[in-house]
């Protein structure tokens, strides 16, 4: 008990030093350490043999998103359709990979559909925005989307590792909630800076059983449950995006018809 404690306290202070010390670094600088952290933990994960293809996919593909994010930082304004469109890609694969593993491995349908449906409502590229000053790149997203997604996270780790990461799970998905609870659009840039953290740090860990310090009990009913609640937010979060695509439809034709009816108004002196 006392380890296990001493494990949480130890991953929740790393996690949230390392992102303090990540806002004080150039994007650059974040962009080289991001990078470099997973390539020399690589041997440490080769060694222990341990990691099933979704981890080493997980891994990559977060830290990809946060080195985008930095990149969005420094590069030119040019680049940054492209880099707004990759990170509403790394996010939809980030939750792709997770339902495809969880239907392939058959952990049931419920969890797989809410990521479906949250997959579907993610916004456009349209909603992440950078400018000078910010500190944080911005990506407009529902308190709906959001929650739901940490929800829908939860219950899948919880279900596939039966318990064993269910605490680290709850670590990352609560620090990026705790750090974002005043300021929802920075929700982006800090939850894959803080799943980036602890993912590198289960590749130094595989090989030392850190995990299994804080294995909590598997409980069948307690998935199905979570996965219901997943589900239930999935449903909510569609209804939010459509809301949202209805309101930006309607202001657009408010637009399109203010353009329509100024281009018909007589010229002065006519």
């Amino acid at each position: 008990m006392i380890n296990t404690i001493i494990t949480i306290l130890l991953i929740i202070i790393t996690t949230s030093g390392l992102f303090f010390i990540y806002l004080k670094l150039k994007p650059l600088h974040a962009m080289i350490a991001l990078i470099l952290a997973p390539s020399l933990s690589l041997p440490f994960w080769i060694i222990s043999a341990q990691a099933p293809w979704f981890s080493w996919a997980k891994v990559y593909s977060v830290v990809f998103a946060a080195v985008i994010v930095c990149l969005l930082k420094f590069s030119s304004e040019r680049y940054h359709p492209l880099l707004r469109v990759l990170c509403v890609a790394v996010l939809a694969l980030n939750i792709f990979e997770a339902l495809a593993y969880e239907i392939t491995e058959t952990y049931g349908w419920i969890n797989p559909l809410a990521g479906l449906l949250l997959l579907l409502a993610i916004p456009g590229s349209r909603a992440i925005s950078f400018g000078p000053g910010n500190k944080f790149v911005k990506y407009k997203m529902p308190w709906s989307l959001i929650v739901g997604y940490s929800i829908w996270d939860m219950t899948y780790i919880y279900t596939v590792t039966q318990g064993d990461s269910a605490i680290f799970g709850a670590i990352h998905l609560g620090l990026a909630l705790l750090f974002t609870w005043r300021y929802k659009d920075i929700y982006f840039e800090v939850r894959v800076f803080t799943l980036s953290v602890i993912m590198i740090l289960r590749m130094y860990s595989d090989n030392l059983s850190f995990y299994e310090l804080a294995k909590i009990p598997y409980n069948e009913n307690i998935s199905f449950g979570m996965a219901l609640i997943s589900l239930g937010f999935g449903i909510y979060a569609i209804f939010d995006r459509s809301l949202s695509l209805r309101r930006y439809w309607i202001s657009s034709r408010r637009r399109e018809d203010r353009c329509i009816g100024a281009a018909k108004l007589p010229a002065q002196g006519e």
